[in-house]
């Protein structure tokens, strides 16, 4: 019978999240998108931390520090609770932690159409899901996005095999060794002394093959690594050594830059200071100035004559030759100072003064002068940026080799101490295959040996039992489902990576990025890893992929389901969310809405529920959130149910609260 799950909605009190009640219903339906605004540092981690636990009873395994640390800060309340609210197959079903502080300990309790019940004890058909291993799939983050592609975690493959109930075939295979097991033990044998012996023998062969599997297991697990880690290391030098060689020519040609541009401004140089000996050169309009300066002179008659009449004439004038205004004081002191200008050598200057004014004024190319000035000034500063450019440019490479045969060095040592490794793994790897069949069962490593002992010690377990047939048809019956659930496992997988490559190549179309198959993880194609943006995308793909194919309905709750992503791919996963589940709840913080929101809205078939909840402290918000027209606080939280107030909501995530609320961009 396919399950259908939704979340009506979870309140937290006395816990160090704000107290406050979440609903995802109206007019008896669930909103099929919410969207929560919670700033971070107002309870959004702890609140996701309290529903996994509270779907999935991991909390009784907490130890009590865990526990302590949920209690409200500055608190002395030694009772905290947190509730979620479902509805399972069209029944209300209610989940609970009841926190004891001071006892630092848990209680569960559960209340359906039967009652309420102390304890984790979900329905039956929601066991599957309601465990620590699958229901991160649906209260999601951005960690089980970055497992998902991780060799050291099996998620995508738990997910898969979970969420299509293929572990019901593991399940049946361990019930018929188990009935198998109380029907030999059941049986009236031949001689009871054989029996007891042989059962004796099967329990402790059975003991003895788990433990050499399970050691060799974990020894060609570290095996594995230790040939990935040297796969590492190898790529490293094999890339170090490509860069040197290519690295070489583009030492050179930075070289031949920086020679060039060095002789370019030394070229430049002599030039500029060549055309500053010539004012007119830097600016031509220097040159009407000693023009007016030349005629001045020539009005005055300089320096053709020195006579005191000279400046006789200058201290008869209004204005001095300079423009000054000349007034009594002025005049006697050119009078008294005529006799100590105009010796021979300043006639001399004056006329070669003269001399070359006039030569410029002749000059038709004085204002084109001016421009290559100002031309070649700017060239110059080209040059010394370009030069700067190539000079950093030189020191990075410069850098780059010098720490490159370092890591190269210290590369090939470590591949050596691996490979040591790897001669010693082998080593001790050899004694599981060792086929020496004299030693005492004790004694004796090799698992192909032991198997072939534990096998023949059941078959005469069966004959003393009389059940040879039986174990046989037992025997049969378990290779059938090893085979079907492994040939389910490739099927399923086979679709969902070509289904889940459509999806990601819509979210992520210039990417060239592809699963290549689902072993445990997500193995991507050519690819060792990817980016934040990208794990996030692949992840939603391979969850919608995962839902989409299923009959159970499961809600998918997600933490910034847009932070990491581009601003351009932002409104395909918009597009995309609300096609994961029939509920989809999103955390998110201001910084996400941009190109995300809206594409998510118009992809919605229904209304989507839009709230922003915080914590009290910041007055200017509390008084901007008790003017909408609904919200609910309580002692420490305030929750607005209300769009515009959402999209206006700011907050500076470094800085705290900025106190600043925009007006509704039009959304």
């Amino acid at each position: 019978m396919a399950t259908d799950i939704r979340i009506i909605g979870w309140k937290s009190i006395g816990l160090r999240s704000p107290d406050q009640t979440f609903e995802f219903i109206n007019n008896n339906s669930i909103y099929p998108v919410t969207l929560i605004q919670m700033p971070n540092g107002t309870g959004k981690t702890t609140t996701l931390e309290l529903l996994r636990a509270c779907l999935s009873g991991s909390a009784e395994d907490w130890d009590k520090e865990h526990v302590r640390s949920f209690r409200k800060l500055h608190s002395d309340v030694d009772q905290g609770e947190f509730v979620a609210f479902l509805m399972h197959n069209q029944k209300r079903l209610t989940l609970g932690i009841q926190f004891d502080f001071f006892q630092g300990s848990v209680k569960y309790f559960v209340t359906g159409p039967s009652g309420k019940k102390i304890g984790f004890m979900p329905p039956a058909d929601l066991r599957a899901f309601f465990q620590p291993s699958f229901v991160r799939f649906f209260i999601f983050d951005g960690e089980l996005a970055e497992q998902l592609l991780d060799r050291k975690h099996t998620d995508a493959e738990v997910a898969l095999i979970s969420l299509y109930q293929i572990d019901v075939l593991k399940s049946i295979g361990l019930r018929v060794q188990n009935w198998w097991n109380e029907i030999a033990s059941t049986k009236s044998a031949k001689e009871t002394k054989g029996f007891t012996r042989r059962k004796n023998r099967v329990n402790r062969l059975k003991k003895l093959v788990e433990k050499r599997s399970t050691k060799k297991k974990g020894l060609e697990e570290k095996l594995s690594g230790i040939k990935e880690e040297i796969k590492s290391h190898s790529k490293l030098i094999d890339e170090r050594v490509q860069r040197q060689e290519s690295e070489a020519k583009k030492k050179q040609k930075l070289e031949e830059q920086i020679a060039v541009h060095s002789s370019q401004i030394s070229e430049y140089k002599t030039e500029i200071i060549r055309m500053i000996r010539v004012p007119t050169s830097v600016l031509p309009a220097f040159l009407y100035t000693l023009s007016g300066l030349k005629d001045s002179l020539d009005r005055v008659k300089l320096p053709e004559t020195a006579a005191r009449e000279f400046f006789e004439e200058i201290a008869e004038e209004d204005e001095c030759i300079c423009g000054r205004q000349l007034d009594d004081v002025t005049r006697k002191a050119i009078r008294d100072r005529a006799n100590n200008y105009l010796a021979s050598d300043e006639s001399g200057l004056l006329n070669a003064l003269k001399h070359d004014i006039g030569k410029l004024l002749l000059d038709k190319n004085l204002e084109s002068s001016g421009n290559d000035f100002l031309e070649k000034i700017e060239s110059l500063e080209a040059e010394h940026k370009y030069l700067k450019e190539a000079e950093t440019e030189k020191d990075r490479f410069i850098q780059a080799i010098a720490s490159e045969d370092p890591e190269i060095t210290a590369a090939r040592e470590q591949i050596e101490q691996l490979k040591e490794s790897l001669r010693m793994l082998n080593a001790e790897l050899e004694k599981y295959d060792d086929p020496d069949d004299t030693q005492n069962d004790e004694n004796t490593m090799g698992l192909v040996v032991l198997q072939d002992r534990y096998e023949k010690a059941k078959e005469q377990l069966a004959e003393v039992t009389d059940t040879l047939k039986l174990k046989r048809k037992i025997e049969i019956l378990t290779e059938v489902l090893e085979n079907a659930e492994s040939d389910a496992i490739n099927r399923i997988t086979k679709r969902m990576v070509n289904e889940a490559n459509q999806r990601i190549g819509d979210l992520l179309p210039d990417n060239n990025l592809r699963i290549s198959d689902i072993d445990k993880r997500l193995v991507l194609e050519r690819r060792e890893g990817a980016s934040a943006g990208e794990t996030l995308s692949v992840g939603y793909a391979f969850l919608s992929t995962l839902f989409d194919r299923s009959e159970h309905q499961l809600p998918f709750v997600v933490d910034s389901p847009a932070g990491p992503i581009d601003l351009a791919v932002r409104p395909r996963i918009g597009r995309l969310l609300p096609k994961l589940a029939k509920q989809v709840i999103a955390f998110t913080i201001s910084s996400e809405r941009d190109q995300f929101v809206e594409s998510l809205e118009r992809a919605t078939e229904g209304e989507v529920q839009y709230l922003t909840a915080f914590k009290k402290g910041n007055a200017f918000l509390e008084g901007q959130a008790r003017g909408t027209g609904s919200y609910w606080e309580s002692d420490d939280g305030i929750m607005v149910r209300e769009k515009s107030y959402f999209f206006s909501f700011q907050q500076d995530e470094e800085n705290g609260y900025s106190n600043k609320m925009e007006k509704n961009h039009g959304v």
